[in-house]
């Protein structure tokens, strides 16, 4: 799964976190009676395979062993977050500047 950074910021952070958390976890069923936690890691990822223009890689899973902390062997679902390609710079001009524009009534 792919999103850009133009994604993120139209679904939101917490959407996002409720969105993998529930895409991790669609096949595990009710909770068990262990009480084991999910756990996320989140890496900086440079321009390659994944994103043309680098982003974010977000790995989720269960913490099997307790200690707090997404170990690798404990990766079950792994999301990319890419940044998009630099925009052209904009510059405002003015039609006419010091004009004044009536309101409308």
């Amino acid at each position: 799964m792919r999103a850009t950074l133009g994604h993120l910021r139209a679904i939101g952070a917490r959407s996002l976190l409720v969105a993998i958390v529930a895409a991790s976890s669609a096949c595990s069923g009710d909770p068990g009676a262990d009480g084991r936690s999910m756990v996320l890691r989140t890496t900086s990822v440079a321009s390659g395979e994944h994103c043309a223009n680098g982003g974010i890689m977000v790995e989720t899973g269960v913490d099997d062993n307790g200690n707090v902390l997404l170990d690798g062997a404990e990766v079950d679902f792994t999301v990319f977050v890419c940044d998009g390609a630099d925009g052209k710079a904009c510059r405002r001009r003015w039609r006419n500047p010091g004009r004044t524009v009536p309101w409308a009534a």
